[in-house]
């Protein structure tokens, strides 16, 4: 299982962008402080995880991997 924090997604536009990337891989939404922008993600397979951190990178979104198993 591989949990991503993504931060500070404050921008309704970026919000939708990372909704969007997230939705081609099985997921599921964890914990999400809207305040602060914080949305953790859980993959339930570590390749899953790391294809989708590879598209966050990509995308130039701020997230920080918490656990990869």
């Amino acid at each position: 299982m591989t949990r991503v924090l993504v931060r500070q997604v404050t921008d309704a536009e970026d919000l939708a962008r990372v909704g969007q990337l997230l939705a081609t891989f099985p997921h599921r939404d964890g914990f999400f402080n809207p305040e602060a922008g914080h949305k953790i993600v859980e993959f339930g397979k570590r390749k899953t995880g790391r294809k989708a951190v590879r598209k966050l990178r990509e995308a130039r979104i701020n997230f920080k991997t918490i656990s990869t198993n």
